[in-house]
C-alpha cells in the first residue's frame, strides 16, 4: 500500500471547527445507518461503525474530535430514537459521554506507543490497533455506558452481561471495521488529487462485486443459514488477497466495506436465532478483518523495504555516478586554472585530428610557452607564480571563443585548439594572446613583472604528418620563436628549417635517453701537459665523451648531440652517467697497476644549478675509495656567472675533500674577473678562439697574456687549450703558460690504462676536435 505522511494532531486552527463540525454529522450518519441496515437493535448495536470513525476523530483532532464524538452520539439519541422517559436525558449523556471517553483515552494510549494515522503500513502499529487500542476503547465504553444503558432497561439487580458484552464487541468490531475505511479517505485526500475510477486496479473492484452479489443471491435463495455461512467463506481468500495487493487505497477500503456487507446479510438471516450465532457473525468479522490488516501490515513493510532498499540504490548508484563524474572532471581539469589538462586534451586533439583526416574543417593549434616565468617564481615565490599562471589562464580564455579548447599542458605551458579558422584569424588570435600577455603587468606583494610569451602555430592537417608529429612541429614552432628573440609567434610552413632543426633535436634527444639506459656512451681522454715539457707530476686527463653509432659503427662527437641533451634536460643525467663511470675506469686502471693520474671531468651549467645533482656529487666523492685528488672538475665561465651561489658551494665543499677546480673557456665573457678571489679554483684555461690566432693576432696575444698574468698573480695555473701547432706551442710557452692541451699536443682516444702517444708534438697535424664541455 502506497504510503501516507504521519500527522500529529492538528493545533488549534477557526477553520478546523469545520472539519469537527463535519465529523459531528459523519458520526451522526453512522449511526443512522447501523439503525437503518440492522446492525444495531432496540437494546443494543450488534456492530458498531460509529465506534471506529470517532476514535479516528479523536486519533486526527484530539479534544476537539472528542466534542464531534459526543455531539455526534448525543444529537441522534435525542433526536432519532423514541424516549419518553424523564431519564432519558440522563442516560443519553451518560451514553455520549462514554463513547467520547473510551475514544479520548484509546487514542491517547495509540499516541503514546508510537501510533500514527497510518497504522497498516506498519505490523507493531496494527498489532497495537487490534490487541490494544481497539479493546481499550470497547472496554472503557462499555464499563462507562454499559450500567447506564441496564439500568434504563430495567436491569435493577445490577449491569447486564449481556449488554456489556454487545457494547464492548460491537465497539471493537467497529473501530476495526472503520480504521482501513478512514485512513484510505485520509490518503485520497492527502493525494491532492481527484480521484477516478481508471487510477484504480480493475481486478479487486471487480471480485468485490461478484462476491457480492453470489452472497446475495445465496441469502435470498438459500434454504438453510448453514449453507449461507459457507458462501460467507468465500470472502476470506478475497480479503486474504485484498491485503496482498494492497497497492492502491481501493483496495485498503474494499477490505472493511467487503467484511461489514457480509455481517449485514449474516446478521440480517439469523431472525430469532440464538446468541450464539450472532456471536459467531461478530467473531467472524473480527478476525477475518483482523488477519487481513495483519497481512496487509506484513505486505506493506515487506514493500516499504524493498522500496528503501531500491531508494537506496538508487541513491548510492546517484553517487556513485556523481563521483565518477567528479572524479572524471578532476582527472580531466588543471586543479590550478580549471582549464583542461594534457590528458584531456590530447582526447581532445585525437578527435579534432580524425575530423581534419576526412576534411571536415580547419583547426588550427597554438602552443604557448611563458618567458621570464621562472624569475616571477625565483624572486616572489610560488605562490605567485600559481597567481599568475591563473592570471594567464584568463587572458587565454578570454581571446579564444567558447567554442576553443584552452589547456594548461604543465608548468607554464598553454595549448589552444581553434576550430574552424581560416589562417589570417588563426594568426590574429594568437598575436591577440601575445599582446594581452605581454601588456600584462603583473603586481604581487610590491613587485612588478613583466612578461612575454612564445607561440607556435600550426594547421591540424592529418595530411601531413600522424598526431604525434604535429604536437612535435608545434613545439619545435615554440622553441623557433624563443631561440628568434622569444615574445613573439611562429608560424610553421612547409619550407621551415627550424622545424626541421627541432625534428633533428629531438630524434637526438631519444638516442641520447637510449645511451644513458644502455651504456651507448664512450669514455675518451685528452692529455694535459706541462708546457716545459717537465712531467714528473701524474698525468692530466681531461675526460671527453662520444656517443656509439652502432649502425654505422663509428663514434659521434659532442658537438652534434650535446645541443639536444642541452635543451631537453638531458645534460645533468649524461653528468651523472660520466662521473659513476669514470670511477669505474679508475678501478680498472688500479686493477693493471697503471700510472697515476688525475682526471678533469667537465660539469655544465644545469648539473650546478641542479641540488639534487649537487648533493649526489658531493656525496659521491665524500663516499668513493677513490683517493682525493684523483678526480678533478672543468666549470665554464659561463655557466659559473649563471649559477654563481651553487658554483661556490659545490666547489667549495669539493675542493675541501681534495678535488681541484679548473675555470674553462675562460675569458670568453670577461665577467668572472671580480669573482676570481671568491671562487676555489685552481687552474685558469684560456678559451680556445685566442689561442687559435695567437700567432697573427696581436690583441689576442694581449689578452692571453693577461689571463697568464692573471692566472699567476692568484697563484693559479694557466692552461692553454687549441694548441695544434709548433708556432702557436712557441708563442704560448714564451708567454709563460703552465700547461698545453690540443691536437698538437695528443689526439683523443678511449680511456685506457695508459696512452700510446701522450706528450708527442705530431708531425702531421690532424683536424681540430672541438673540446666542449659535455655535460
Amino acid at each position: 500500500m502506497p504510503e501516507v505522511d504521519d500527522n500529529a494532531p492538528i493545533p488549534y486552527r477557526p477553520r478546523d471547527w469545520f472539519a469537527v463540525g463535519a465529523l459531528t454529522v459523519a458520526i451522526f450518519c453512522v449511526i443512522w445507518f447501523s439503525y437503518a441496515f440492522g446492525l444495531a437493535g432496540q437494546t443494543i448495536a450488534a456492530i458498531w461503525p460509529a465506534a471506529g470513525v470517532s476514535f479516528w476523530a479523536v486519533l486526527r483532532y484530539g479534544l476537539r474530535g472528542a466534542v464531534a464524538v459526543y455531539v455526534g452520539h448525543f444529537l441522534y439519541s435525542l433526536l432519532m430514537q423514541n424516549i419518553g422517559a424523564l431519564g432519558t436525558t440522563d442516560l443519553i449523556l451518560v451514553t455520549s459521554a462514554a463513547n467520547a471517553l473510551g475514544s479520548v483515552i484509546a487514542a491517547s494510549a495509540y499516541r503514546r506507543f508510537g501510533g500514527t494515522l497510518q497504522p497498516f503500513a506498519s505490523l507493531r502499529q496494527t498489532l497495537l490497533l487490534i490487541f490494544l487500542t481497539a479493546p481499550l476503547l470497547s472496554m472503557i465504553a462499555a464499563t462507562a455506558g454499559a450500567p447506564a444503558v441496564s439500568i434504563y432497561n430495567g436491569f435493577s439487580a445490577g449491569v447486564s452481561f449481556d449488554i456489556w458484552q454487545r457494547w464492548l464487541l460491537s465497539d471493537l468490531t467497529g473501530v476495526i471495521l472503520m480504521m482501513p475505511l478512514m485512513v484510505a479517505l485520509l490518503s485520497w485526500h492527502q493525494e491532492g488529487k481527484p480521484w477516478h475510477w481508471r487510477d484504480e486496479p480493475v481486478l479487486p473492484i471487480a471480485g468485490f462485486g461478484a462476491i457480492l452479489v453470489l452472497l446475495f443471491t445465496t441469502h435470498q435463495l438459500a434454504p438453510a443459514k448453514y449453507l449461507n455461512y459457507l458462501t460467507v467463506l468465500l470472502t476470506m481468500p478475497y480479503c486474504a488477497w485484498l491485503a496482498f495487493k494492497a497497492q492502491s487505497r481501493m483496495c485498503l477500503a474494499l477490505l472493511p466495506i467487503m467484511i461489514t456487507t457480509t455481517m449485514m446479510l449474516e446478521l440480517g438471516s439469523l431472525g430469532a436465532n440464538t446468541e450464539r450465532d450472532f456471536l459467531l457473525v461478530q467473531l467472524y468479522g473480527a478476525v477475518v478483518l483482523s488477519t487481513s490488516l495483519v497481512l496487509l501490515a506484513s505486505n506493506a513493510e515487506r514493500g516499504r523495504a524493498t522500496r528503501a532498499l531500491a531508494r537506496e540504490r538508487n541513491l548510492l548508484e546517484e553517487r556513485v555516478q556523481a563521483r565518477t563524474a567528479a572524479l572524471q572532471a578532476m582527472a580531466d581539469t588543471d586543479p590550478l586554472t580549471g582549464l583542461a589538462n594534457r590528458r584531456s586534451f590530447n582526447k581532445v586533439l585525437e578527435s579534432a585530428y580524425r575530423q581534419s583526416r576526412i576534411g571536415h574543417a580547419t583547426d588550427y593549434l597554438l602552443y604557448i610557452d611563458l618567458d621570464r616565468f621562472k624569475i616571477v617564481n625565483d624572486t616572489s615565490g610560488h605562490s605567485a607564480g600559481d597567481a599568475l599562471l591563473q592570471l594567464v589562464a584568463d587572458l587565454i580564455k578570454g581571446q579564444a571563443s567558447d567554442t576553443d579548447t584552452v589547456a594548461r599542458l604543465g608548468g607554464d605551458e598553454f595549448a589552444v585548439l581553434l576550430y574552424s579558422r581560416h589562417e589570417s584569424e588563426a594568426q590574429r588570435i594568437a598575436e591577440k594572446i601575445r599582446i594581452a600577455i605581454d601588456e600584462q603587468q603583473f603586481a604581487y606583494e610590491g613587485e612588478i613583472h613583466g612578461i612575454g610569451a612564445s607561440i607556435g602555430l600550426i594547421v591540424m592537417d592529418a595530411n601531413s604528418g600522424t598526431l604525434q608529429e604535429h604536437k612535435q612541429k608545434v613545439d619545435a614552432a615554440c622553441y623557433t620563436a624563443k631561440s628568434q628573440g622569444r615574445n613573439r609567434v611562429h608560424l610553421v610552413t612547409s619550407d621551415d628549417s627550424y622545424i626541421e632543426h627541432h625534428r633533428g633535436e629531438v630524434r637526438w634527444a631519444k638516442r641520447i635517453d637510449s645511451a644513458i639506459k644502455n651504456n651507448g656512451f664512450v669514455l675518451y681522454g685528452q692529455a694535459i701537459v706541462p708546457a716545459d715539457g717537465v712531467n714528473d707530476g701524474p698525468e692530466q686527463i681531461e675526460v671527453l665523451l662520444r656517443l656509439r653509432d652502432r649502425e654505422r659503427r663509428q663514434f659521434i662527437g659532442p658537438n652534434q648531440f650535446l645541443p639536444a641533451a642541452e635543451r631537453y634536460g638531458l645534460a645533468t643525467r649524461i653528468d651523472e652517467w660520466v662521473v659513476q663511470n669514470v670511477i669505474k675506469t679508475i678501478y680498472v686502471h688500479d686493477a693493471f697497476d697503471a700510472n697515476q693520474r688525475q682526471y678533469w671531468i667537465n660539469l655544465s651549467g644545469s648539473s650546478i644549478g641542479d641540488r639534487q645533482f649537487v648533493q649526489m656529487l658531493i656525496d659521491t666523492m665524500e663516499n668513493s675509495p677513490v683517493e682525493p685528488g684523483l678526480i678533478n672538475f672543468e666549470i665554464t665561465e659561463t655557466a659559473v656567472i649563471g649559477n654563481i651561489g651553487e658554483a661556490i658551494r659545490l666547489m667549495g665543499v669539493l675542493h675541501d675533500l681534495g678535488c681541484k677546480f679548473a675555470l674553462d673557456d675562460f675569458g670568453t665573457g670577461l665577467s668572472s674577473f671580480a669573482h676570481l678571489k671568491r671562487l676555489p679554483v685552481d687552474h685558469l684555461k684560456i678559451d680556445g678562439q685566442f689561442i687559435r690566432d695567437v700567432v697573427k693576432q696581436g690583441t689576442d696575444q694581449v689578452i692571453v697574456q693577461s689571463i697568464i698574468d692573471i692566472a699567476h698573480s692568484l697563484g693559479l695555473k694557466a692552461v692553454a687549450e687549441y694548441v695544434e701547432n709548433e708556432e702557436i706551442l712557441a708563442v704560448i710557452r714564451e708567454m709563460g703558460v703552465d700547461y698545453i692541451q690540443g691536437f698538437g699536443i695528443h689526439s683523443p682516444e678511449p680511456l685506457m690504462p695508459s696512452f700510446k702517444d701522450s706528450i708527442i708534438i705530431k708531425s702531421a697535424l690532424e683536424p681540430a676536435d672541438v673540446n666542449l664541455a659535455h655535460a
